[in-house]
């Protein structure tokens, strides 16, 4: 229900990188991440995590896009 969020903010912020990560597909990277629920969103800079978010807290992720985004 958020990936069409999650699209529109990819295209509103186009110098930032947003990536989307099949953890069925891709366990080792949920499991590096400690992702628990789905969806999970992780705001990294420079490598190391900055902000996370549990949930489909559209109005949440957009606030941290906003503040986090370059």
């Amino acid at each position: 229900m958020i990936a069409p969020a999650f699209e529109a903010m990819a295209a509103e912020h186009p110098n930032t990188v947003f990536v989307s990560v099949d953890v069925d597909a891709l366990g080792a990277v949920s499991q590096r991440f400690g992702v628990q629920a789905m969806p999970t969103f992780k705001i990294l800079q420079g490598g190391k995590e900055v902000h996370s978010i549990q949930g489909a807290n559209e109005p949440g992720l957009r606030a941290a896009v906003q503040q986090f985004a370059s």
